[in-house]
């Protein structure tokens, strides 16, 4: 099993490391679900597409429409309730789903078996973590720490709105 981690921010760019070691690095988006990542000097434009697509690609690749039809890397939301994804990363599908709600950590299944599961750093500021089998190429997990990285932001958003609107209603109630 490899471990990688989303580091801390410098210079709107988060490393990603494997240890000590730098093995790619992503600068995402504040405002908008896209992000860039840079591997082996080779450069990877990760978005958000509509019907609620993530899509991957190489930034010499051709545009890709939002259906993702042509990307390399492929998600798809298979249901809004079990908040399952299905994904096609170079050509080799996966499923994606919570492990567990509270912790935000989700695990990736391959042909039926785990093959990897993220999690999160310790501390004040918690950072994606992703362990994955050693069969699983590099690529592929980084694309999982992104969606994974993503899954959360999504699930602090939704719950800082609940959060916001259930404290508007009850000091409107009063």
């Amino acid at each position: 099993m490899t471990v990688l981690e989303l580091g801390k921010v410098q210079d709107k760019q988060a490393p990603i490391l494997r240890g000590q070691e730098v093995v790619a690095t992503l600068r995402a988006s504040n405002w908008k679900e896209s992000a860039t990542l840079t591997c082996d000097d080779t450069e990877w434009v990760l978005r958000s597409a509509k019907g609620g697509r993530l899509i991957g690609a190489l930034s010499s690749d051709p545009e890709i429409s939002d259906t993702g039809e042509q990307a390399r890397f492929l998600a798809e939301q298979a249901s809004m309730w079990r908040g399952t994804w299905d994904l096609t990363l170079e050509g080799v599908r996966y499923t994606m789903g919570p492990k567990s709600m509270w912790r935000g950590t989700y695990r990736v299944e391959r042909s039926g078996q785990e093959v990897a599961v993220s999690g999160t750093t310790g501390g004040w500021s918690l950072r994606v973590t992703l362990e994955a089998a050693a069969d699983v190429p590099l690529t592929h997990q980084l694309f999982l720490l992104w969606m994974a990285f993503l899954l959360n932001r999504r699930a602090s958003s939704a719950a800082t709105g609940a959060a916001v609107a259930g404290g508007a209603a009850a000091a409107s109630g009063s």
